[in-house]
């Protein structure tokens, strides 16, 4: 049997345009059952791209129940939807593998021919509807669905692109609501027109995640440089004003979002091939500037955000060394006017207010909510609370004591040094406990659920328990605000040259109380040495010029029988 190519099938059908058949629907004789159409769904519309012709394009039905006699073929058929008639076909074309299977392949190149032959016109839209007709040799049966397809022919196009960055992701990306010298750029692969003259044009679409494509659109703006570029830009601030101006008005919820490009070339559009997930939450940042420090935005303190539950980008805080007549104001960013918030009276905070002064020199803890235009200036302290604390679970015991005070060591910073029991504990900022106000002036109790090393929590759950009953250095570190954590490490030896540096078998000092620690009669030889925990190198002190710096650099003696004498808390150091 001779073969034909689908294109030579096409052109040897079409002659049959507007030639009316009967097709009897009826099961009698040799039979030949009933049969459903699949896909394309009715109602599709379908725009042939003209930069992809090989593009494949399936039409599927059910399969017919064939008779005892002979198995049936199938042909595809469409009409004109106005003044057409499905049973006059203008095209008829035989499913894939000679009309045998229920599937007919066609290609965008192969449509558009059929279609020209046609006389629709290059870039026209012709609205049929089609069917398929089952034919066993003496009987054809027609499906009884009839669907609707819209096809535009083969004008302008583009090629298939996709996106790049940001990258799919439920992670956040974090915005600076009030930066504009730090961008988002999404970016995409250049796609290519199918008609040279005509110039990509690029935009980009932004909906909710679960949002389809289309309005309201989030944004739905066009590329840089005029749409011509694979890129958009946006600075922090305008990204976050849209996401606001659009419903996203708390800036501490996330806003959850997927975005996609098109590219338009004359009047075909076409969107990446795939869309990338986009979280963003916008993070606030507060700094405190002022006397203390030169009254220079871009060198500004950076506060502490408060993560818990509708605190946060609004609450912050830090503990902080504060010089006697400081006069400071608090800025949302690095630059006046983001805006700043200065003095309102009464504790209270107002835009572009007067300058908020303290008197004394001292270490305070200084707070400010911007949502409710408050602010606190309290002691800057921090202590040991628990049962395994020689204050107990009492707070205020806790500041009456000089061994469970730690020492402030720099902002956002506290070192205690402190011979525990077995049990639980806390730190705390204050000699009452925490009254759930969520207030600028409320206590802060902090925790964890983690280990050493693990992030402190704002009134979290206690500290994992001391096991066994020693002298242990605690550290409480926000120098980095977006990761305060604390430390653990016990004891501290002399370890050196002379013994190998093996901080296992290193000779320990005495602690004395109040961050001092002692070694007396200590021989050493000519040569280096440093101070470590039993822990290990992740805490060891060296130093120079009797100063004390933690990871500083190697000691070194002449030779003798010494007196070792360390002050952790005013970072000093003897060798007598």
């Amino acid at each position: 049997m001779k073969k034909f190519s689908i294109l030579s099938l096409i052109a040897l059908v079409l002659f049959a345009g507007c030639k009316k058949y009967e097709y009897n629907t009826t099961e009698n004789g040799e039979a030949l059952g009933q049969f459903k159409l699949t896909a394309p769904v009715s109602g599709t519309v379908l725009v042939l791209n003209a930069a992809t012709p090989s593009i494949k394009v399936d039409i599927t039905w059910t399969a017919a129940k064939p008779g005892v006699g002979k198995a049936p073929t199938y042909k595809w058929v469409a009409a004109l939807k106005t003044g057409g008639n499905i049973d006059a076909p203008i095209l008829e074309i035989p499913s894939n593998n000679s009309g045998a299977d229920t599937k007919l392949t066609l290609t965008y190149q192969q449509i558009d021919a059929a279609l020209a032959s046609k006389g629709i016109a290059a870039a026209a839209t012709a609205d049929l509807i089609w069917s398929v007709v089952a034919d066993n040799g003496s009987l054809k049966v027609r499906s009884a669905d009839v669907f609707g397809i819209k096809i535009t022919r083969f004008g302008d196009g583009v090629t298939p692109f996709t996106v790049y960055g940001p990258l799919s992701s439920t992670q956040n990306v974090e915005l600076d609501p009030s930066s504009t010298s730090n961008n988002i750029v999404f970016k995409w692969q250049k796609a290519l027109p199918a008609v040279a003259a005509n110039a990509i044009k690029y935009k980009l679409q932004i909906v909710k995640e679960n949002d389809p494509f289309g309005a309201p659109f989030i944004m739905d703006v066009a590329s840089d440089n005029n749409g011509n570029d694979t890129t958009r830009t946006f600075s922090h601030k305008a990204f976050s004003d849209s996401l606001t101006a659009r419903g996203y008005t708390d800036l501490g919820v996330i806003a959850q979002l997927k975005w996609r490009a098109v590219a338009t070339s004359g009047n075909f559009s076409l969107p990446s091939t795939f869309s990338n997930i986009l979280y963003i939450a916008r993070e606030v940042k507060m700094y405190m500037v002022g006397s203390f420090q030169g009254w220079d935005p871009a060198n500004g303190i950076r506060m502490i955000p408060d993560v818990r539950a509708g605190l946060l980008n609004n609450m912050f805080w830090c503990y902080i060394f504060l010089p006697a007549n400081t006069e400071f104001k608090f800025l949302q960013g690095q630059a006046w006017g983001l805006p700043d918030y200065g003095n309102g009276g009464g504790g209270n905070l107002s835009a572009g207010g007067g300058n908020i002064q303290v008197a004394t020199a001292g270490v305070y803890r200084v707070s400010m909510n911007k949502s409710t235009l408050k602010f606190n200036i309290s002691a800057g302290r921090m202590g040991f609370v628990g049962s395994a604390s020689a204050a107990g679970w009492d707070p205020p015991t806790t500041f009456s004591l000089a061994s469970t005070q730690m020492k402030f060591t720099g902002t956002n910073q506290f070192l205690g040094v402190h011979t525990f029991a077995a049990g639980g504990w806390k730190m705390i900022d204050n000699n009452q406990w925490n009254n759930g106000s969520n207030a600028v002036d409320e206590t802060r109790s902090y925790g964890s659920a983690s280990g050493n090393n693990g992030k402190l929590e704002v009134n979290g759950p206690n500290f994992p328990d001391f096991a066994t009953a020693g002298t242990y250095r605690v550290i409480w570190d926000a120098s980095d605000i977006k990761n305060p954590k604390y430390e653990i490490y016990s004891d501290l030896r002399i370890v050196g040259a002379f013994q190998g540096w093996d901080f296992n078998s290193a000779p320990s000092m005495t602690y004395q109380g109040n961050g001092v620690w002692k070694r007396t009669g200590m021989v050493l030889p000519a040569g280096e040495f440093k101070f470590v925990s039993k822990e290990g190198w992740d805490f060891n002190y060296g130093g120079s010029g009797g100063v004390l710096s933690r990871g500083g650099g190697n000691l070194s003696v002449p030779g003798g029988t010494y007196t070792i004498t360390v002050d952790e808390y005013n970072k000093t150091y003897t060798i007598l």
